[in-house]
């Protein structure tokens, strides 16, 4: 895997340190990540075809390629994994009385774990989706926690469903960090998922595409708009297919840097 940490370090001025993880949901390797492996649908290596990315992002930190995920990976179960650092049972994840699946992770999250030890409320440790399906996932089961994240639920005009592009999820990120800036945030970005679940034609491919120009542009206007911000901020992008891989290290290093500087 690669694209699993990318950090801008470089210091502008004092400030506490935040972290945001982005998750292009859906994304195979062949059409994001890869150096050397070529894709059936494009004819291409996946930095080469998401290369405004590629562009932008590594130039600014570091990226791990040595990742490699054994287990299956589905969006709910995969973001409990991705913040509680190891794989959870399926059997924890009951159905509310929508029939939605709450995915309630048997340890203590990430977000848990920073509010806890850093006193944040619920404004500044934000989980921000196009889904409708996480928003138990920042929760644990864990005795003495439960100070989760506030949920965002970017909805369509229509407000009956969640919305089907990315753009307006970045668009309610760069709200929150004008406003108030979270000192965590999970982003899920679900367009590609979608479309390559029910989507025709070129839509899954076109979806790629599009969350290529999409992080590409908001990486733009965090360094131009919010520069103090994004030189104290710890940017990291998990491709979908590999939620569960190399999260122990990854979810110790999150807390780290956020304790760093209070």
């Amino acid at each position: 895997m690669a694209l699993l940490a990318l950090a801008a370090c470089k210091q502008v001025e004092s400030g506490p340190r935040s972290a945001l993880i982005l998750v292009p949901d859906g994304v195979r390797v062949e059409e994001f990540t890869s150096s050397d492996r070529v894709s059936d649908l494009t004819g291409l290596t996946g930095e080469s075809y998401a290369r405004k990315t590629w562009a932008k992002l590594p130039s600014n930190g570091v990226v791990v390629r040595a990742a490699v995920n054994p287990h299956v990976t589905i969006t709910g179960p995969a973001h409990a994994a991705l913040l509680t650092g190891r794989p959870e049972i399926y059997g924890n994840f009951p159905l509310d009385e929508r029939g939605v699946s709450l995915y309630l992770p048997t340890a203590p999250t990430l977000f848990e774990v920073a509010r806890d030890q850093l006193g944040l409320p619920a404004s500044e440790a934000v989980f921000i989706a196009n889904n409708d399906f996480l928003e138990g996932v920042s929760t644990s089961l864990a005795p003495g926690y439960g100070d989760g994240a506030e949920w965002v639920e970017v909805m369509a005009p229509s407000g009956d469903r969640p919305v089907n592009s990315d753009y307006p999820v970045f668009d309610e990120l760069l709200a929150r960090i004008a406003e108030n800036p979270p000192r965590l945030a999970v982003v899920n970005l679900h367009d590609v998922d979608r479309a390559g679940h029910f989507g025709e034609g070129d839509a899954y491919i076109e979806g790629v595409s599009d969350i290529d120009d999409a992080l590409a542009d908001f990486w733009t206007t965090l360094q131009r708009d919010y520069p103090s911000y994004a030189a104290n901020l710890l940017t990291v992008v998990v491709r979908s297919e590999e939620h569960t891989s190399e999260l122990q290290s990854h979810s110790d290093l999150v807390c780290r840097l956020l304790l760093e500087k209070k």
